[in-house]
């Protein structure tokens, strides 16, 4: 089989678990359930090989290049077109698996071999617990404390997107008395004593990406999972460092083909007074203040109503990942 008889069958399969996925997307929403089923059938579709290298038993490029990010991008719009919570996960998936198969950090051969087999074998989700309360971003003033074995970790992470459901989660920390020497990542067990989420993400649209706050109190991590960065301050190298802005841009690419899309009927529990299950939006047009200036008001149009129950329209828009993949290419 040629790689492009195998992209278009890898992309068969996500346009087949979007159409599935959008079933259930807005009962997961409505119950900010962990999305398991979905992952289950996102590995069962093979899709877990675009996270690792082929030296791993994945069809990734060596070091995480930008070779694969435009395939990866297709398979992300279409997973996301199905239930956005799920391929939010996914996503998170994806990056911490490209931290430790990539360049970006010092992982032993090992600890590789056994996550790969891990993922391929039994399906385990990865997941991220970066973001502080900090000023700045990349402020990360968690401290472990070196102790036999390892190392003892304490603080407190925000948006732990992917920790509901995952077997791992990749966290960047600093190290007690060498808090000079910068960022290390420390790759911490969900069921460690002392690993303590808060359960307090509630947002629509993505109530079941399990973002919510963790509290780490004195939780140990083995010598093995201690993870410095080969380069760079934020501790990505070459592509790895356009991950994050690339899946930002696909998010905007895809709300903005969303937001033009032809208007389409709300459901009949829409078209009549907002209940528990509708969360339509009824906030009147706001017009932008031209106080002390000589420019005339321009009215806007009326906010877009929305809601948790998507019209079925929605699941058949057209892939928007072209234009994003054109930029990767690009770079």
């Amino acid at each position: 089989m040629t790689a492009r008889e195998r992209d278009g069958e890898i992309m068969e399969s996500a346009k087949a678990l979007r159409r599935q996925m959008a079933e259930t997307a807005a009962d997961i929403d409505r119950t900010g359930r962990d999305p398991d089923d979905n992952m289950r059938a996102i590995h069962a579709a093979g899709l877990t090989r675009l996270l690792l290298p082929e030296t791993y038993g994945g069809i990734a490029s060596a070091q995480a290049l930008a070779a694969d990010l435009p395939l990866v991008t297709d398979v992300l719009t279409e997973l996301s077109a199905g239930e956005s919570a799920t391929a939010q996960i996914w996503s998170i998936h994806l990056v911490a698996a490209r931290l430790i198969f990539g360049g970006a950090l010092v992982v032993g051969e090992d600890v590789r071999q056994e996550i790969a087999g891990e993922m391929l074998d039994g399906g385990i989700r990865l997941a991220n617990s970066a973001a502080e309360g900090g000023k700045r971003r990349g402020e990360y003033n968690t401290l472990a404390e070196p102790v036999d074995g390892g190392y003892r970790l304490s603080g407190v992470k925000l948006f732990n997107t992917g920790t509901v459901g995952a077997k791992y989660t990749i966290t960047p920390v600093k190290i007690r008395g060498r808090e000079d020497a910068g960022v290390v990542y420390l790759l911490v067990r969900m069921d460690a004593d002392g690993v303590k989420p808060h359960n307090d993400w509630d947002n629509m649209g993505q109530r079941a990406t399990g973002s919510g706050t963790i509290t780490f109190e004195n939780v140990f991590v083995p010598e093995r999972f201690f993870f410095p960065m080969t380069a760079g301050p934020d501790g990505m190298t070459g592509a790895a460092s356009v991950i994050g802005p690339f899946f930002q841009l696909r998010s905007a690419r895809r709300s903005s083909a969303w937001a033009s899309a032809p208007s389409t009927p709300w459901p009949p529990s829409c078209a009549t007074t907002p209940g528990p299950t509708c969360r339509r939006s009824t906030a009147p047009a706001r017009i932008p203040s031209t106080a002390g200036t000589s420019a005339r008001p321009r009215p806007r149009s009326p906010r877009p109503a929305r809601c948790s129950a998507r019209p079925a329209a929605w699941s058949r828009l057209p892939s928007t990942a072209a234009p994003i993949a054109a930029i990767v290419r690009s770079t």
